[in-house]
Formats: C-alpha cells, structure tokens, sequence
C-alpha cells in the first residue's frame, strides 16, 4: 500500500509542478505589465512559452519582452498566438 501511496504522491507532484510554473510566470508578466491573464492562456513546453491571448496583451508582453526574460531563466522562446 505505501507503494502505491508513494506513486500517487510523486504523480501529483508532477502534476502540480505545471502549475507552480504557470503561476510564476503569471505572476512575473503580472509584475512588468500590469495585466493579468488566465492560467489557460499560456503554455510552456520544452522551454517555449505559448501565450494565446488578444493581440493587445501580446503586444504589451511582447514589449516588455527584454525585462520579463531575465526572470524566466527556464524560457528560451516566446512565441504569440
């Protein structure tokens, strides 16, 4: 039983770590640009942030693009949609 235990705790932990990311990189984009965007807008994979947001929100990231990177070490490329 404690495997199993063991297995679902390191599941949810990976699980959970998609999250924290998001909520850093909210957080930080939050802190530059003053906008606030959903949770669902944004994706990060393999180092590439997708954010789906209006273009108005693009464009205000994509401005301020050079103060935002230095905080998302873990970011190598954004890319709007």
């Amino acid at each position: 039983m404690m495997d199993l235990k063991s297995l679902l705790e390191r599941l949810s932990n990976s699980l959970n770590k998609d999250t924290k990311l998001k909520d850093q990189v909210i957080q930080i984009i939050k802190n530059h640009t003053h906008i606030e965007i959903n949770p669902n807008q944004i994706n990060l994979k393999d180092g590439i942030l997708e954010i789906n947001a209006n273009p108005i929100i693009n464009n205000e990231i994509r401005l301020k693009e050079n103060l935002i990177k230095p905080e998302l070490r873990f970011v190598r490329r954004f890319i709007y949609k």
